[in-house]
């Protein structure tokens, strides 16, 4: 039966940007990309024209892409509290609705920019009356990972930003951000499925830049790794005999865990797309998740050629974590 709406799965290379120029058609082609996630806002509410309409998502859906919508003006939108919350809601609710988005999807807003104890009470009081007024669409929520923390229980579509210093890390992010790159386009990983805006009779698949094992392999067994600086670099082999990985592998889809970490330790894994620690798509931290964290890293090699994952360590001196990663797939 046909349907609207497609799973985006781990692993999946998206963007985000201010409109759709010929440039940015041309890097969302050449780069593979399956999903957007793009401004809605009442057109006079912005100057620099980041608002997404009808003839825009024909052109990405006629090209496989998949659309999520989001609402920001400016990243103080968090201030208004529960009425500016509940007026953003109900605006996107009707918009999504006339563009014709599937309900099953979720609807975004954005807390563009730290959340403190100076601002978080109103900030968490706007994405509730988000939340609320979208429904019954889903919702999620873009920003650090103290308002995506704060409003967990409400189960959200976590959209982390590409600001390192903005929150403790998190295992609950389903779409990492990374930095800009030319032509003014964000890249994005889907790190957690959750469903997306296509048309069946256009979808694409994306697994043709993955490779997903049968079962995870587990390729770190518990190394220890001291803390002697906070920001410390360091390399983890990673045994990859016998996977037979395809020619061109690159970057590798892990599930990571910290276990038996002090209090205060992190792990900033490297992640892909960017330079080492250009994002923190890879963070974990205590309590231990058991579940694990789901990530995409570089494979990197070290000067006799073996493969290792790269990463920095932080927290206290002479504090100490092991780590256990389990491969799952590989990106191409």
């Amino acid at each position: 039966m046909p349907t609207d709406t497609r799973l985006l799965v781990v692993g999946e290379l998206g963007a985000d940007y201010v409109r759709l120029t010929g440039a940015i058609k041309a890097w969302l082609l050449g780069v593979g990309a399956s999903f957007v996630i793009r401004y809605a806002v009442p057109p006079e509410t912005t100057h620099i024209g980041k608002n997404i309409d009808a003839a825009e998502v024909a052109w990405l859906h006629d090209h496989g892409i998949a659309v999520l919508l989001n609402w920001e003006i400016n990243p103080r939108d968090g201030d208004r509290g529960t009425a500016g919350g509940r007026r953003a809601g109900d605006w996107l609710r009707a918009r999504a609705a006339e563009l014709g988005c599937p309900v099953a999807v979720p609807l975004f807003c954005s807390i563009d920019t730290d959340t403190t104890p100076a601002n978080i009470g109103s900030a968490t009081d706007y994405v509730r009356a988000f939340a609320a007024a979208v429904a019954p669409h889903p919702f999620g929520v873009y920003g650090d990972t103290d308002i995506a923390g704060a409003v967990a229980d409400l189960d959200p579509i976590v959209w982390r930003a590409n600001a390192r210093a903005w929150g403790p890390p998190s295992a609950g992010v389903h779409v990492q951000q990374h930095l800009p790159e030319a032509p003014g386009v964000d890249r994005n990983r889907v790190l957690i499925p959750f469903a997306a805006w296509q048309p069946s009779t256009r979808w694409r698949s994306p697994m043709t830049a993955l490779r997903m094992l049968e079962h995870p392999e587990r390729i770190v067994e518990g190394d220890d790794l001291d803390v002697a600086e906070p920001g410390e670099r360091f390399e983890v082999p990673v045994d990859l005999a016998g996977l037979e990985l395809p020619e061109g592998a690159g970057a590798a889809i892990i599930t990571a865990t910290l276990v038996k970490a002090d209090a205060g330790v992190y792990l900033e894994l490297d992640p892909a797309d960017g330079v080492d620690g250009a994002t923190s798509a890879g963070n974990l931290a205590p309590p231990t998740h058991a579940a694990g964290n789901t990530t995409i890293v570089n494979l990197r090699r070290a000067a006799d050629g073996t493969p290792v994952i790269v990463g920095r360590i932080g927290g206290t001196p002479a504090a100490k974590a092991r780590l256990v990663v389990d491969l799952i797939g590989v990106v191409v």
